[in-house]
């Protein structure tokens, strides 16, 4: 019985990551006003920067490194998975990523506060779709240790949202750098 769960939970965690889910959840109108204050405009950045907006760039430059680095080692770590029977592994891999990625969300909130209004926004974007991705991952491990498909594939959707949104992020901040 319990074989079975795990050979049945691994699966479905597979089949969602190799199904490309396209239709992700409709946001609140709510939800969709908070994120309005996140829209940042870079270009607005201008050549001078303060010394404290200097730090606030280089520790971001290293999270967003990190950030992606973690979530493509995820991905690809999944992938391999999906040839074997160890449910725990996969738990354990998503565990780790969550833990991870909560530290750099700390690091972001809390290490440096940016002076420009644009850099402020760029921060409160970042954060608040690394705590997404997290989101998701809970969401898709309450959904494997319940073995609950709508979760599991409701926690898929979220950190998928949450990856693209943070390529778009990734990219953007390049010019910073």
């Amino acid at each position: 019985m319990r074989t079975s769960l795990l050979f049945i939970s691994i699966m479905m965690v597979c089949g969602l990551i190799f199904s490309g889910c396209s239709s992700f959840s409709q946001e609140s109108a709510s939800s969709g006003e908070d994120k309005k204050d996140m829209n940042y405009d870079l270009s607005r950045m201008g050549k001078e920067q303060s010394t404290n907006d200097k730090a606030f760039i280089e520790m971001l430059k290293s999270s967003v490194a990190t950030a992606e680095r973690l979530i493509e080692e995820l991905e690809l770590e999944l992938l391999e998975a999906q040839g074997h029977d160890e449910l725990h592994e996969v738990k354990e891999m998503m565990n780790q990523t969550h833990q991870d990625l909560l530290y750099i969300w700390n690091k972001v909130n809390n290490d440096h506060k940016p002076d420009h209004p644009e850099l402020k926004k760029l921060q409160a974007k970042f954060v608040y779709l690394i705590g997404q991705y997290r989101l998701g991952i809970s969401t898709e491990l309450e959904g494997m240790e319940t073995g609950d498909p709508a979760r599991l594939k409701e926690g898929y959707q979220t950190s998928m949202e949450a990856r693209l949104q943070l390529q778009a992020l990734f990219e953007d901040a390049q010019e910073l750098w």
